[in-house]
């Protein structure tokens, strides 16, 4: 396991910076949300505010969510050139299913469910929606026992 070199932060952060992608899926998140991203061990937090995506190398202040990022998906996921919040959600999705991406949920159900991250997700669209379904989450009553098992 090897450090993200600053050239592999520089490229995501600006990826999750500048991408109209990721500005129409993080803007679901209700105010103040941050989320916990770590490339390898190194801690950053991700977060929606005033209008703008920020990615910034420290801890998150009161994350519901915690990504792990592995070399292969910190360095894979920045070059995405698609502008498709589902393409981009199946990519991650992908990773996570090669354990190259980790993913924790830190808080309770109730606090995911009106956080704005079922909105993220429907931003996805009938694409990301068909790979739910095909992966077992066929609608949104499987969402609370997938966030229990994400809890673990």
């Amino acid at each position: 396991m090897s450090s993200p070199t600053t050239e592999d932060i520089q490229a995501i952060e600006t990826f999750l910076e500048q991408r109209r992608l990721v500005h129409r899926a993080l803007s679901h998140l209700r105010e103040g949300k941050e989320i916990s991203v770590k490339l390898d061990e190194t801690p950053f937090s991700l977060f929606h505010r005033a209008g703008k995506v920020m990615f910034q190398q420290r801890d998150a202040v009161s994350p519901d969510v915690e990504f792990w990022l592995g070399e292969s998906a910190y360095r894979e996921l920045p070059r995405f050139d698609g502008d498709d919040v589902g393409e981009f959600g199946i990519l991650v999705l992908k990773h996570y299913i090669d354990k190259n991406i980790r993913i924790r949920v830190l808080s309770s159900t109730t606090a995911i469910l009106f956080g704005g991250y079922l909105g993220v997700m429907t931003e996805g669209g009938a694409g990301f929606a068909r790979f739910l379904a095909e992966h077992g989450i066929s609608n949104l009553k499987k969402i609370p026992e997938i966030i229990g098992r994400l809890k673990r």
